[in-house]
């Protein structure tokens, strides 16, 4: 892991049987103690477990999209341009913007 020097969101759920949220927290342990500073740990308490990602869309969907804005302010990318690449990448820019239109 200590190859992984982009910023990261791990995101744990509280009731996930699949993944359980002390798993999210080692990985993002793991990614921290591996020289990774940019590790985003963001836990969301559900009572959906495992599908909350498909049916908890207001607290999913926030989690990520604040992720990604402050992502882009502090990769000083902030602008919609898909034209310029930088240390965090256009498909952050992609995403944001789609979100920026679901919510």
């Amino acid at each position: 892991m200590s190859r992984i020097k982009c910023p990261v969101m791990v995101l744990g759920i509280t009731t996930d049987n699949f993944y359980p949220i002390w798993q999210q927290k080692e990985v993002a342990e793991v990614l921290q103690k591996s020289g990774n500073g940019a590790v985003t740990f963001f836990e969301i308490n559900s009572i959906y477990g495992h599908d909350t990602v498909l049916l908890d869309l207001s607290n999913f969907g926030v989690a990520i999209k604040g992720y990604l804005e402050t992502s882009l302010e502090v990769c000083g990318n902030v602008s919609k341009s898909l034209k310029t690449e930088d240390k965090c990448g256009i498909w952050s820019e992609q995403l944001s913007a789609e979100f920026d239109n679901a919510y």
